[in-house]
């Protein structure tokens, strides 16, 4: 048999269940009501998340493409370097060759100025310093283009 008993405000005819029952509703409306919040709350930071993966995922793509032309253009600026490296070698041959011509040719003067101060000193009976002073009025002539023999500096084909 159900024990009744009087409820302040209420009908005194309401049992003890009634009353938990009334309670236990009360208890799972508020339970509901934090699940509900709580849901709300994870909700609201999934669709968060989600924004933020998204915006990262366009930061990444806009990356990717930079970093797609900077390799584009580190590949250009590679393929310039050898470009540039292979015309150095050449040049730097080509140096060497005009240096090595220039040794040559340089020789080829210290000889015939050897020759030269041999000839005046031991044909024509002339000292080493006439031969020389000799070589110093030939020079000017040359280069004012007034040689005896069409020696002239204008006659040079550089």
């Amino acid at each position: 048999m159900p024990i009744f008993f009087k409820i302040p405000g209420g009908d005194a005819g309401k049992s003890v269940k009634e009353a938990f029952d009334t309670a236990e509703n009360i208890v799972q409306t508020e339970i509901l009501n934090n699940v509900v919040a709580t849901n709300t709350v994870l909700i609201q930071r999934q669709s968060n998340a989600r924004a933020a993966v998204q915006q990262a995922e366009v930061e990444a793509d806009i990356l990717r493409r930079k970093n797609k032309k900077s390799r584009k253009e580190l590949e250009d600026a590679e393929s310039s370097l050898v470009e540039w490296k292979t015309a150095y070698e050449q040049l730097e041959q080509s140096y060497q060759q005009q240096r090595e011509v220039l040794k040559d040719w340089m020789m080829s003067q210290q000889r015939f100025k050897e020759l030269a101060l041999k000839y005046g000193v031991e044909l024509l009976g002339k000292s080493r310093d006439q031969v020389i002073e000799d070589f110093k009025v030939a020079k000017e002539r040359v280069r004012n283009n007034t040689t005896a023999h069409g020696n002239n500096s204008k006659d040079l084909n550089y």
